[in-house]
């Protein structure tokens, strides 16, 4: 049997994909070192499960309608000439908006009806012209 955190899991990395599907989509955290330049140039979504919370307490519902919680680690990498810290920091905006629409949207799929974001961490520029963000999220689990 499958766990209602896989089922989840899955769905959303297949939903993701569905979307944007000029972007690499990966399951759990990956090296963006071994993933390649050309994969990089295109934009690169790994889904985490990061855990879960909120399960109901009371008799007949134990452990139903908690929240899961996990994570897009978004990874780019700028093209061309211009290689400025502004540049980098317009392509993680397009990078977040992507994953911002696809919260927005209807998605099918098991389970994906409730996914909201909680918090962006951008990369600042540490690593231009390489870039990254986290969205850590939450979804309804029921």
């Amino acid at each position: 049997m499958t766990s209602p955190r896989e089922t989840f899991m899955a769905a959303a990395a297949q939903s993701l994909q569905d979307m944007w599907p000029t972007r690499f989509v990966k399951r759990g955290l990956v090296d963006p070192a071994k993933l390649g330049d050309p994969m990089l140039r295109q934009g690169v979504y790994a889904l985490i499960a990061a855990g879960t919370d909120g399960w109901t307490e009371f008799t007949g519902r134990e452990a139903q309608y908690g929240t899961l919680e996990f994570a897009i680690c978004a990874w780019c990498l700028l093209e061309g000439e211009d290689t400025s810290t502004e540049r980098l920091e317009q392509l993680e905006a397009e990078l977040e908006d992507e994953l911002l629409q696809w919260c927005q949207a209807i998605k099918s799929g098991p389970l994906l009806d409730a996914v909201y974001p909680v918090r962006v961490t951008y990369s600042g520029g540490l690593d231009c012209p390489y870039g990254w963000l986290v969205m850590r999220l939450k979804a309804i689990y029921v």
